[in-house]
């Protein structure tokens, strides 16, 4: 990551998923109906769009299928390097709100501020407010 790397699409999904991932592992069909939620009318990719990123995530190992998977499809959650990924992807920087997608990265760092240390949160807050001024 170079400094002032600002958050891409890709890497906004992948918050999303590994996030919502971090509460409590869940099924590929609730990972995409979380998504949805948590993107509001702002960001709405495709069921396929997620899947994939599901499939990629996996595959890089920063996913893994809980054993004992429900009946409904395969658990996942985040690997240990997928839980490092969501709190890389947090303390990254973000554009200023005024797109959509910046707002929905804003959203998913609120969401899940508290997978940080204190310090790490207070960065990411103080961007966030930075974020609001530019």
């Amino acid at each position: 990551m170079e400094a002032g790397e600002l958050l891409s699409p890709s890497d906004v999904l992948d918050l999303a998923v590994l996030g919502v991932t971090s509460e409590h592992a869940r099924t590929a069909t609730e990972v995409i109906a979380v998504v949805k939620r948590v993107g509001g009318a702002r960001f709405q990719p495709t069921a396929e769009v997620i899947a994939g990123r599901i499939a990629a995530l996996a595959e890089a190992g920063l996913l893994t299928p809980v054993a004992g998977a429900a009946a409904a499809g395969v658990l996942w959650q985040p690997s240990r390097a997928g839980r490092a990924q969501v709190e890389r992807l947090l303390v990254m920087q973000s554009s200023s709100p005024a797109n959509a997608l910046a707002a929905v990265c804003a959203s998913l760092k609120i969401c899940f501020l508290d997978m940080l240390e204190p310090d790490a949160r207070d960065a990411v807050i103080d961007g966030l407010m930075a974020a609001h001024r530019r």
